[in-house]
């Protein structure tokens, strides 16, 4: 699916798949999916899903942090 080119430009498509990725504990590939999503969700100026993927990509991150560390970072986020 992510392998067309349209497809990886679309927030909405990379977040679905991120979000099925995360459905199976697949973090560390949902990981960078969430991080393009709400990149491309804060191009088009969708706040809303800028900031789920945003979150999401904070869950998929915490596998690799401290709980210090991501509260950290939710801290400086919101």
């Amino acid at each position: 699916m992510l392998r067309d080119p349209k497809s990886a430009q679309n927030p909405e498509i990379l977040l679905a798949e991120a979000n099925r990725l995360a459905w199976v504990f697949n973090w560390p590939k949902a990981q960078p999916l969430y991080a393009r999503a709400e990149e491309l969700f804060r191009e088009k100026g969708d706040t809303r899903n800028e900031v789920y993927a945003r979150v999401r990509r904070i869950r998929a991150q915490s596998e690799t942090m401290s709980w210090t560390d991501v509260s950290k970072v939710l801290g400086r986020h919101f």
